[in-house]
């Protein structure tokens, strides 16, 4: 009688959980973040906890020679932490890539460099070119207050 109620309990809370959040599989990983934040749990800290957790039991298992089964090695993918060490070339290409990305993502080039570059490399300056440069020359011209 006690096993048949407790399973109604349980029945009924993943209900519930289903009804709030919509089942585990709706769930992304942006979901998840925002669900564990609203409840005061730093989502970085879990997921390593987790990504730990989940490599000391995949090494146990190597060590004593059992191969680790699929979805332990699926919890270690979903799990990595971006400043893990790559582990193949491919993987570190890519890390190289998405650190110089944020770099240049951070850097700002100057409106000056960014319209000169427009023009580098065009080969000869068509009339309207020469115009329009001709124009900002001068406006930049009055704006410093020399009147060359």
């Amino acid at each position: 009688m006690k096993k048949n109620d407790d399973e109604k309990f349980e029945r009924d809370r993943r209900n519930l959980l289903d009804c709030l959040f919509g089942g585990i599989e709706e769930i992304d990983g942006l979901d998840a973040q925002q669900i564990l934040q609203a409840a005061g749990v730093d989502y970085g800290s879990v997921r390593r906890m987790m990504y730990d957790k989940a490599a000391h039991s995949a090494a146990s298992l190597r060590l004593s020679g059992k191969p680790v089964p699929a979805d332990l090695q699926r919890a270690l993918e979903a799990f990595r932490p971006p400043d893990a060490p790559p582990r193949n070339e491919d993987e570190a290409r890519r890390q190289a890539h998405g650190v110089i990305a944020d770099f240049l993502g951070k850097a700002e080039v100057p409106a000056s460099l960014r319209f000169a570059l427009s023009y580098r490399n065009r080969g000869e300056l068509t009339g309207a070119d020469v115009k329009l440069l001709d124009s900002m020359v001068k406006k930049l011209k009055e704006k410093l207050g020399r009147k060359e």
